[in-house]
């Protein structure tokens, strides 16, 4: 037997002896077996203990009067995070002694290596008559003498960063991340899940790091962990965008609180402003039908009986006067379509003409077209056309505008709205007037016998007693001014200023009056350098040092404030006082009165119980025997001490 078949059976005999499916490594005591130490890289999770201190509330005693006062004090804790970090460490391993090599899974090194041609980092078997270097893995050359380098082809896996060594590689995430169980992949560690990531208030995770947040009223600490309560730092939140609110603004310690106009409330989100349907609610005065209509209401009657002067009671008819002063209804049913706030338009061309008679109810026939609601519906200053966008000017082919009427009056030939369309003869007839000659100015009706109630220069129409506003007003008998953002006849129109840098848009005509600082039809664009004032009017002077110290404001700096120094700001502009939470009074010189709070005192404490509220922010300072935010439950604290004394 040759030797190399000797020790192919000695090698398939350790083989079998082995357990199946293991992975077979070199073993102490087997052939040609040496240790050897070897530096090794090692992950280790290092602790790092941090501190953060809160003040507490406490109840003290000893205290003069009551026996009982509130105190504070300062609490340190303490919490431990873990960073990943790496050692190298000496590790005993079982490598081949020189001479020798492996064979496969061998246990043992039973293939010999020639002393001439030595493999650096494998073993040199037969295979047949060639004599060659099997190489260990992350090595290779005809001496298996060179590394491979793994993090050169395809990052050798790793999804951040891939570190080569002799004969192998590792990889490593960054900062706020760890490795994933396959030791390639990445994934973000969540610092705010460990004690809050050592926040006070809010813990904000993010991709490989975190940071701390604090709620409205407070301020990031230096060690962007603690968070301090907002007193002296006042800023307008209601500035920008009108702090979100659809109509009101007005800035508060805790952000910004809106309001709204008349005849609507705020939703959900605190911001936006919705209709109140005062009919639905009950909130509404009417004595009969009750009309509802964004921002607001408006009363009417059934047959027999006219709306009285306070806009909300019916007051019966007088039988004869009713007979007497008995309107004929005019008849257009293309204006069932129109609803408030859309106008009617007094516009007859090509519809028949037609009168209600006493047959037409007896048949059982409804009555289109009846107009009953004109205050709604009738356009002013010589405009009509649909949503009243027409004017006089409008007029073509040498059209002109009728007195009294709506549209253009236009010459032989030419017909429609605007006088545009060419008529053949024949076509058309002459329209004939059917408004009965105007009544005495406030009075209407058949007869001009009833009273018109119309209020602000409201127009009363002759026939129908229905009030006709002018611009920038509404309302069954125009007493309601157009709400905020809205213009012109009918309130239709959609005020265009912006609104961060307007003081007011104008109810009749939507012009824009600017603050400040600003100038444009729209109050779009700021001073250019060298002018201020509203519009722009002013010319700038020599400003030898900018803005206006404190305390001082208006041109050249010459106006004193009148302002509470300790209680305010002033405006360096407008010397205008924006006074401190807590304070009130034009000058801010005004402490709040018991049970108020806020800027300008205008919110109602909440504290039950003989609580006292903190006049700045509202939170309440609860008696001896009362906890909670508002001070309505009762201290289980002082009830035991109570019951132990008892004893």
């Amino acid at each position: 037997m040759t030797w190399r078949l000797w020790l192919w059976c000695f090698c398939a005999w350790v083989a079998a002896g082995w357990p199946p499916g293991s992975a077979l490594q070199l073993r102490p005591g087997m052939p040609n077996v040496c240790e050897e130490e070897q530096l090794t890289v090692v992950g280790l999770r290092r602790p790092c203990v941090q501190a953060f201190t809160h003040t507490i509330k406490i109840w003290k005693q000893g205290c003069t009067s009551p026996q009982w006062c509130v105190g504070y004090e300062r609490r340190t804790r303490y919490y431990t995070i873990y960073r990943q970090a790496y050692s190298l460490e000496q590790q005993t391993v079982y490598k081949c002694c020189p001479g020798w090599s492996r064979w496969d899974n061998e246990p043992g090194c039973l293939c010999s290596v020639s002393a001439v041609e030595t493999c650096v980092h494998g073993k040199r078997c037969s295979e047949g008559e060639v004599q060659r270097c099997q190489c260990s893995e992350g090595f290779q050359g005809p001496h298996c003498q060179y590394d491979i380098n793994e993090c050169s082809s395809d990052n050798g896996g790793c999804q951040d960063q891939c570190y080569n060594t002799i004969g192998s590689y590792y990889c490593k995430c960054q900062a706020g991340q760890k490795l994933e169980e396959d030791d390639r992949g990445c994934r973000d560690v969540d610092e705010c899940a460990v004690v809050n990531g050592g926040c006070q208030q809010r813990c904000i995770n993010t991709l490989g790091t975190f940071h701390c947040e604090c709620d409205t009223g407070y301020r990031l600490h230096a060690d962007e962990r603690t968070c301090i309560r907002i007193e002296l730092e006042i800023v307008n939140s209601c500035e920008k965008n009108n702090g979100g609110c659809s109509h009101h603004c007005e800035h508060a310690v805790g952000g910004p609180r809106c309001s709204c106009n008349h005849g609507h409330r705020l939703d959900s989100d605190e911001k936006t402003c919705i209709d109140l349907d005062e009919c639905d609610s009950g909130d509404a005065c009417c004595a009969q039908f009750c009309i509802n209509y964004s921002g607001g209401y408006e009363c009417s009657c059934q047959e027999g009986f006219q709306i009285s002067s306070d806009g909300c009671g019916c007051d019966a008819l007088d039988d004869e006067l009713e007979e007497e002063e008995e309107l004929d209804i005019v008849k257009f049913p293309a204006l069932l379509f129109k609803s408030p706030p859309q106008l009617l338009h007094y516009v007859a061309t090509s519809l028949p003409l037609s009168h209600e008679d006493e047959d037409h109810e007896e048949q059982g026939h409804d009555i289109p077209g009846e107009l009953t609601d004109l205050h709604n519906v009738v356009c002013l200053d010589n405009t009509f056309g649909h949503e009243c966008s027409l004017s006089c000017e409008d007029c073509m082919n040498g059209g002109r505008c009728q007195e009294g009427k709506s549209g253009c009056s236009c010459p032989d030939g030419w017909g429609g709205i605007l006088c545009n369309e060419s008529l053949h003869v024949g076509k058309y007839s002459l329209c004939l007037s059917f408004y009965p000659p105007g009544c005495p100015k406030g009075f209407f009706g058949k007869n001009c016998k009833r009273k018109c109630n119309c209020a602000n220069n409201g127009h009363c129409h002759s026939v129908y007693g229905a009030c006709l506003c002018e611009p920038g007003r509404y309302g069954r008998f125009c007493h309601l001014n157009c709400p905020k953002g809205a213009y012109g006849a009918g309130c239709s129109s959609e005020c265009q200023c912006v609104e961060e840098n307007t003081l007011e848009c104008s109810a009749r005509n939507g012009s824009c009056t600017c603050k400040s600082g600003y100038q444009g039809n729209r109050c779009q664009r700021a001073c250019p350098d060298g002018l201020w004032g509203s519009a722009c009017q002013f010319f700038c002077g020599p400003c030898e040092n900018g803005v206006c110290p404190p305390g001082t404001y208006g041109k050249d700096c010459k106006q004193v404030c009148q302002c509470s120094a300790e209680n305010e700001e002033c405006h360096p502009v407008t010397g205008r006082c924006t006074c401190l939470p807590g304070y009130h009074g034009n000058r801010c010189h005004l402490r709040c009165p018991r049970g108020t709070y806020g800027p300008y005192c205008r919110r109602k404490c909440k504290c039950l119980n003989g609580g006292s509220c903190d006049t700045m922010i509202g939170t309440c300072d609860c008696l001896p025997g009362f906890i909670g935010a508002d001070c309505s439950q009762i201290s289980n604290y002082l009830d035991s001490s109570q019951d132990d004394d008892g004893l």
